[in-house]
């Protein structure tokens, strides 16, 4: 299709229940149902299949990153606070802090400035702790993260992972993204040639990482206003 469909918002920036305010992550669960980190507006937005208007489901925080667990369970990063909170299906009501302690900082406990996040199926938690140019993974229960990805990393901002444990990063200031395997020292650039530019090789400031299943990835770079396709199975 050479033209959109627009499924949420699109009735100008705003606040009332059909409009957005720079939404920043989304997440689509198999129902079709569309989750919104609708950033400026401090509040996350569910928006059913066809609907008109989007439903507030958490209010009050300022977030860059969502993600549904296989239970329906929402994560939202909580960019002022330092920190992941799970809501808990189907109501959204209850909530716990599962990664940080709402304390910027660059201990294993903390974290800074958090923007995407990433959940396997085994409720790991990736964080995208952009302030303190890491990503930390937090196990099920765990106080504490351990860093997974970091060396030469300038303002991590999305994260995803394949199913070989491979950890997929947009690395926002240096205009490409990085691909970490067992070591967090030692990245690979699989798109983008580390110079701001437009050419097919180049990102500008890329913002959302996701990958299908034939081995692609597929990238918001932001200030080309594109989407960029890249196979990436020789990597």
């Amino acid at each position: 299709a050479k033209e959109a469909q627009t499924v949420a918002g699109g009735n100008r920036e705003g606040s009332s229940a059909n409009q957005l305010w720079y939404p920043s992550s989304i997440y689509v669960d198999y129902n079709e149902n569309l989750y919104i980190a609708d950033s400026w507006n401090r509040r996350i937005q569910l928006w059913t299949k066809g609907a008109s208007n989007g439903s507030t489901i958490v209010q009050g925080i300022q977030s860059y990153g969502i993600y549904l667990d296989k239970d329906s369970n929402l994560y939202v990063s909580d960019y002022d606070n330092h920190q992941i909170t799970k809501w808990f299906s189907p109501r959204y009501e209850i909530n716990k802090i599962v990664a940080g302690n709402g304390i910027k900082g660059s201990d294993a406990n903390r974290l800074s400035r958090p923007h995407g996040i990433f959940v396997d199926d085994n409720y790991n938690i990736y964080v995208a702790d952009k302030g303190n140019n890491r990503v930390q993974k937090w196990s099920r229960h765990s106080l504490n993260g351990i860093t997974v990805a970091s060396s030469g990393l300038n303002s991590p901002v999305s994260v995803t992972v394949d199913c070989h444990d491979n950890i997929y990063i947009s690395d926002f200031e240096r205009h490409r993204i990085q691909k970490f395997s067992s070591d967090p020292t030692s990245g690979v650039t699989i798109a983008g040639s580390g110079t701001e530019g437009d050419n097919s090789n180049q990102l500008a400031y890329p913002w959302g990482v996701k990958l299908d299943s034939n081995g692609n990835i597929y990238i918001a770079d932001q200030f080309n206003h594109r989407i960029q396709k890249f196979e990436i199975n020789r990597y």
